[in-house]
């Protein structure tokens, strides 16, 4: 009904993160470029913590919206409520968009990591970029998971990481 009022053409009051809604206050701004400077600079990793409603997820949205496609690999987990090497499928299956076995007997560590070196070597070769965004950190329940991420970063050439690591959460 304040569509009309207003002359908008879109509801601006939505429950989702629409990044052409985001009002870019010096705090929401100088976010965003330190996100993009570090996957840019391929810094490894950030954090980015703020408060419950605060806008995280939603420059989440706005920094894919500048990603393109064809340079980045990006995989985003909005739910690391996980074991970590449920967490480890998730980001594996999403990058290579493989079906992986269900059964958690199936799957091991060395598996996927083994998976993860091989896929972030051909996307370095292709000249792509890869992006691992887990949005929701702070629900991460195992101190072991946050270690085991943090390694990820030994997946590295002689100059630059493999991938860029971004964390988010309260």
């Amino acid at each position: 009904m304040y569509e009309k009022y207003w002359g908008l053409t879109k509801k601006p009051f939505e429950n989702t993160a629409d990044p052409e809604f985001l009002y870019f206050s010096d705090q929401h701004e100088e976010a965003l470029s330190r996100l993009a400077y570090v996957i840019r600079e391929k810094k490894g990793v950030a954090l980015l913590t703020g408060v419950f409603g605060c806008g995280k997820t939603l420059l989440v949205q706005a920094l894919l919206d500048e990603l393109n496609p064809e340079k980045f690999k990006v995989v985003v987990i909005n739910n690391p409520q996980l074991e970590y090497v449920e967490l480890l499928g998730a980001i594996v299956g999403s990058l290579k968009a493989i079906e992986l076995p269900q059964k958690k007997s199936e799957l091991s560590a060395v598996y996927l990591l083994k998976m993860l070196e091989q896929i972030l070597q051909n996307n370095l070769r292709e000249g792509k970029e890869t992006v691992i965004i887990i949005d929701e950190a702070h629900i991460i329940q195992d101190d072991r998971v946050f270690e085991e991420l943090r390694m990820l970063l030994n997946f590295q050439v002689r100059e630059r990481f493999l991938l860029t690591l971004l964390l988010l959460g309260q």
